[in-house]
């Protein structure tokens, strides 16, 4: 927490103390990084391919990637993301059973189903949206589609709302099936890799 609190002071330089609310999306932003740089760091066990450093640059790349998609209003780009991202899962072994890309005029929604053991467990609903409010460039101190990390920090227009969200979950997903990781509840209710 104290790496969070150091943020508040960059906020209010940029700006944004006057604004309700956003010294706390500051925070949340520290938050959501440490959070994707630390779901790569934690399994060392399933060697050379899912060290922690491959895991941390291709999660960064695909954030810059997602950010780079102009997903405003007007813009058309939703499904122009949506067909990048059903790539990244079909590279990692996804079928195009478990992928699902829904056209709503110029923009889209995306199911991806990540199939559990077949035990009869209830499905669980992990959620996301890939577009964002139109940014205009003038009003920014840095290009809002070009993803900016200062100081350990991430810049760009959906870092907090939510693109980091989304290639957070593409990002765990992909590793997840990567390594044959299935829901498969044990005695003490935790889950497994498949076998």
């Amino acid at each position: 927490m104290r790496n969070c609190r150091r943020l508040q002071p960059q906020a209010t330089a940029a700006g944004y103390s006057g604004r309700r609310g956003r010294g706390n999306d500051f925070d949340l932003l520290h938050i959501r990084h440490a959070i994707v740089i630390r779901l790569y760091r934690r399994d060392r066990s399933y060697g050379e391919a899912a060290t922690p450093d491959n895991f941390e640059r291709r999660g960064v790349a695909r954030i810059r990637r997602l950010i780079s998609f102009n997903t405003g209003i007007g813009q058309g780009q939703a499904p122009v993301l949506a067909r990048y991202l059903a790539t990244q899962f079909r590279t990692a072994g996804f079928t195009n059973d478990d992928i699902h890309i829904f056209p709503l005029g110029e923009t889209a929604s995306m199911v991806v189903l990540y199939p559990g053991p077949g035990s009869g467990g209830s499905p669980i609903l992990l959620l996301a949206h890939m577009d964002v409010l139109t940014a205009k460039r003038a009003d920014w101190q840095r290009d809002p589609i070009t993803l900016v990390e200062e100081n350990g920090f991430f810049f760009g227009r959906g870092v907090l709302d939510v693109k980091c969200g989304a290639a957070t979950l593409a990002s765990v997903f992909i590793r997840l099936k990567g390594e044959d990781w299935a829901a498969r509840p044990h005695g003490n209710g935790s889950a497994s890799r498949g076998g």
